[in-house]
């Protein structure tokens, strides 16, 4: 069975062949990131470490500073009330982030 983690890279790498990515820096980024899972001591730890680099890549993807995105992403959620919908939760992801005011 494919892990998670290997399906977030695969997805990652289409990705980038899709929209023509040819930047050495972004395959570094992936390449240093499977290097760093293995020292993942948990499989949750692994999960979380491929959803936190997989939001990262996408901040790289849509020309988002990472360090921003997720300083401002943080503020928006701790307003959010728990029960919003989804449509709302969307909205922060880097694809279609705007940075709060």
């Amino acid at each position: 069975m494919i892990s998670p983690e290997s399906r977030s890279l695969e997805w990652i790498s289409q990705v980038a062949k899709q929209q023509g990515i040819k930047d050495e820096s972004q395959n570094l980024y992936v390449a240093k990131s499977r290097r760093n899972s293995l020292f993942f001591i948990t499989d949750e730890g692994a999960r979380r470490g491929a959803m936190f680099y997989s939001l990262t890549l996408s901040c790289m993807l849509n020309s988002v500073d990472a360090f921003e995105y997720f300083t401002d992403v943080i503020d928006k959620l701790a307003q959010m009330n728990p029960k919003s919908p989804i449509e709302k939760y969307r909205d922060l992801l880097p694809d279609k982030w705007t940075k709060q005011n």
